[in-house]
């Protein structure tokens, strides 16, 4: 949970929607916020849960689209 990289891609003129893997294929990720991305500032939201579920992170993310 520490040492995630977050990748971001935009793909075109426009990016649609924003994902998210962990590092670790065991943790779950929840995201917020990642789709539908309107033009101006998006708030996005994500939830990194350890596979114990003994430890979580969150990353906030503004996406200017």
């Amino acid at each position: 949970l520490d040492d995630g990289i977050l990748r971001f891609r935009k793909n075109g003129a426009q990016c649609r929607t924003v994902t998210a893997i962990p590092e670790n294929r065991e943790a779950s990720v929840e995201i917020t916020g990642n789709k539908n991305l309107v033009s101006g500032i998006n708030k996005i939201e994500i939830i990194v849960t350890s596979q114990d579920k003994s430890k979580t992170k969150k990353y906030v993310i503004n996406v200017k689209s």
